[in-house]
Formats: C-alpha cells, structure tokens, sequence
C-alpha cells in the first residue's frame, strides 16, 4: 500500500461562500472531517477575500475567482496534511485550478474543474492544453 492510498479527499459545491456564518460553518464541518484535500466549487470569491478566508481556514487556499455572485473553486489542504504545492495554474474565468504536489517525495497533479453548463470543447481543449504543462511521478 503506497502512502497515496491514505490521502482523503473531498469535493463539495459550496453555492456561495460570501455569508460568513455559512462559510464558518463549513469550514469549522471541514476541520472535523478526516479529508485531507477539499476542492470546494461555487466559492463566489474575490481577490479581496483570499486573506480572510485564508486566516479563518488556517492555512493558504488556492483560488480560481469567479465574481461575488457565480462560479469560483478552491483547494483547501487540512492544516495538518504535509505536503508542497510546487507549481500552480488558476484560470482567470473561475472555472478550474490545477497543482502539482509534492507529497511523501511523489509529484501529484490535482485538478478542481467547475465546468460550464453548456458545450464548449474550446473550454476542455484549453483545460488540456494547460494540463499538459504540468508532470506528476504517479
């Protein structure tokens, strides 16, 4: 069994984090669940939030902002998860960040995609193509 097998992750579409007793909310369910990586999609973040949000998680969280009312997503990592993010991508539409991490000497790459509600290949192609820039060791 390889380390990776223990890594817990969580997705969750949040519908608006911009309340702050729903986001305390949430954040506080988080914290006592065993996940270690949280993609969260629908966050409705700004620029201006990342530093609060960021202090009432209690660690740094990666960003993809949408606007105050529609799309964003965000990877929260548990304080206590010891990894790296060695290389990082946000899309300026709110749509999809991709990391690569180092975690127990291993690259991974993790992608949290909140993809549109139409079809749009021009989305998934430009997806791809920033994929491709990124290298994992699994």
């Amino acid at each position: 069994m390889s380390n990776l097998d223990n890594i817990k992750f969580c997705t969750q579409n949040v519908r608006g984090l911009r309340n702050y007793p729903k986001r305390r909310e949430l954040f506080a369910f988080f914290h006592r669940q065993s996940y270690d990586i949280i993609f969260i999609q629908e966050s409705h973040s700004l620029p201006d939030d990342e530093s609060r949000w960021n202090n009432e998680w209690g660690r740094q969280i990666v960003f993809s902002h949408g606007s105050n009312s529609s799309r964003g997503v965000a990877v929260l990592f548990k304080p206590t998860f010891s990894c790296n993010c060695t290389k990082s991508f946000s899309d300026t539409g709110g749509r999809y960040v991709i990391l690569n991490l180092t975690y127990c000497d291993i690259i991974l790459t993790i992608v949290n995609v909140y993809g549109p509600n139409i079809d749009d290949p021009n989305f998934y192609d430009i997806l791809s193509s920033n994929l491709q820039c990124f290298t994992c060791t699994m």
